[in-house]
């Protein structure tokens, strides 16, 4: 409840009145900010610069890798989820438009007749004056939502771009395992018929042509579970932009080279997570709505003025001009328990900001030391497969003219070096998804510009 008090001053107590209203208005309640309090190390631990990278505006094309550029240029332009994200911004904007322009008040016009004729004419307008402090708190939070908001813009965007570069490498990783197990395949049938052939000379027994056809079914299985696969990766690729499984671009219906970063140069040092990645921005904004609310809640709590006038075309008197003064009385508990409720949250935006600093610094450390293995991981297995590949050769000339290998011996090193090829394969799409990881980590968006200021749209 609110004990009002209303009064018609003359016109220079009024200004006298209204002078000290605007000066109080200004006043703000809006507590400081605490320092983030987390600290961050000068460098990261790894150092991964493994040759030319790619500007952090578009990290991705250290892939090298035309087809995955234009997947993400459509996405990022077309994808429903891109325009979903970027009409509720366009919301956001206009709310905060609206926040930074709105005045309370009403204009009334109003015409009397009386029975001879004569008739007077009034036009009021009132406004209401905000508490002391509350018009800066409200601007003040209009303009962090609205940087948050933009900010969980810039989030969406940053993993649209992972998920759709994630489902891309996975696709090129399983074509290019049932690239491997087909020719494993025909291994296998080939096999069967050495098999065969050597059973009608007697060479061989009825078991070796047993152990060739299970091989051939073990990777027949393989190839069907790889196609699988192929469809699920197309297809989430399908709905992440927004087309149907059978509008997918024609460069993903059919099998192309992995996808291998060139390097992951000039990452910058821990401390411009502050600055790029959209979530912890995000928190930082949030954190200052937070702030925001406790001034408002802070302000209700104090006196709101209100000013009425009436302008009347006949009759006598001068212009009449009404000041009312709102006070809240008997609802100071309650709005003393909104305000510590809102310092509450703001201690809880902090901790949350605090908390996702420290995640997004382990997040790049992590990715940086998958890096480092994957890398690791690929220079092994490709020198795995080279020696596999010797081998086999040599073994299966050894089977064809001195004889002195079985079958079974053949068809064990084509199963180690079919192996040896999907450990390639396997550790190379494992190096490209820390790459991935590691500039999601980092928080590098396509479009990532300065944070707009929302006052300049006032």
């Amino acid at each position: 409840m609110r004990s009002i008090v209303k009064r018609s001053p003359r016109r220079g107590g009024v200004l006298k009145v209204a002078i000290i209203v605007v000066t109080m208005s200004g006043c703000s309640f809006i507590p400081e900010r605490q320092p983030l309090g987390v600290p961050m190390p000068e460098r990261f631990s790894f150092n991964v610069d493994t040759g030319a990278g790619s500007t952090s505006g578009t990290w991705w094309e250290g892939y090298n890798d035309p087809a995955l550029n234009d997947i993400i240029a459509v996405g990022l332009a077309q994808s429903p989820i891109m325009q979903s994200a970027r009409a509720g911004l366009e919301v956001a904007r206009h709310d905060a438009t609206a926040a930074g322009i709105g005045v309370a008040g009403d204009a009334t016009a109003t015409v009397n007749t009386t029975g001879g004729g004569s008739s007077t004419r009034s036009v009021g307008l009132g406004a209401e004056l905000l508490p002391f402090g509350r018009r800066n708190a409200e601007l003040a939070n209009a303009d962090a939502r609205y940087n948050a908001a933009r900010n969980a813009f810039l989030d969406t965007q940053r993993l649209f771009i992972r998920n759709t570069a994630t489902e891309y490498v996975n696709l090129r990783y399983f074509q290019a395992l049932l690239v491997v197990r087909q020719n494993e395949q025909r291994l296998a049938r080939s096999s069967i018929d050495a098999a065969v052939s050597r059973g009608e000379l007697g060479a061989s027994t009825e078991i070796d042509e047993l152990d060739a056809r299970a091989y051939l079914a073990d990777v027949q299985v393989r190839i069907a579970s790889t196609e699988a696969s192929i469809a699920e990766h197309r297809h989430r690729l399908a709905g992440l932009l927004g087309v149907t499984p059978d509008n997918i671009p024609a460069v993903l219906r059919h099998s192309g080279a992995q996808p291998v970063p060139g390097g992951a140069s000039d990452i910058g040092v821990p401390a411009d997570l502050l600055r790029n990645r959209p979530d912890v921005r995000r928190a930082e904004f949030e954190y200052e709505t937070a702030l925001a609310d406790i001034g408002e809640a802070r302000a209700n709590r104090y006196p709101s003025l209100s000013l009425n006038g009436t302008i009347r075309s006949t009759g006598s008197g001068d212009p009449s001009l009404g000041l009312g003064l709102s006070l809240p009385v008997f609802t100071q508990p309650t709005l003393a328990a909104e305000e510590d409720a809102a310092g509450a949250r703001a201690d809880l935006a902090l901790a949350e900001w605090r908390n996702i600093v420290i995640q997004a610094v382990n997040e790049v450390e992590l990715a940086l030391a998958g890096i480092s293995s994957a890398s690791q991981g690929v220079a092994a297995s490709r020198r795995s497969e080279r020696l596999h590949t010797e081998r086999v050769a040599l073994l299966r000339n050894a089977f064809e003219t001195a004889q002195t290998f079985t079958l079974v011996d053949v068809i064990e090193a084509d199963q180690e070096l079919a192996r040896s090829r999907e450990q390639t394969l396997s550790a190379t799409r494992t190096l490209g998804l820390e790459y991935l990881a590691l500039w999601t980590a980092l928080g590098c968006c396509a479009a990532d510009t300065d944070t707009e200021v929302v006052a300049q749209a006032f």
